[in-house]
């Protein structure tokens, strides 16, 4: 599947305490191991944060439609999630 995503990627961690959470600036990260987006997907060699891939408004909707409802869902079925969430964006999503 990695070889068919093309364009920008960026990611968002927020860090979680039952339904509670704060959000770290959202990183950005070039994965091939060669110049020229050529070889192996090393899982995010050359990261940086913050990046303007993901707008203040993005980043809102990444909390509110993701984020919250995955925590309060969690919380419901009785399992409260504690720890770093990953949420991430390839371009066009």
């Amino acid at each position: 599947m990695e070889e068919f995503i093309d364009g920008e990627e960026a990611s968002v961690f927020a860090i979680c305490g039952g339904k509670n959470f704060i959000t770290l600036a959202p990183a950005q990260d070039y994965k091939r191991v060669f110049d020229g987006d050529c070889g192996k997907n090393t899982g995010g060699m050359g990261a940086y944060a913050p990046t303007p891939v993901i707008s203040e408004e993005l980043l809102e909707t990444a909390q509110e439609i993701i984020i919250r409802p995955t925590l309060l869902w969690m919380v419901q079925e009785g399992n409260p999630y504690e720890g770093c969430l990953y949420v991430g964006r390839a371009n066009g999503d």
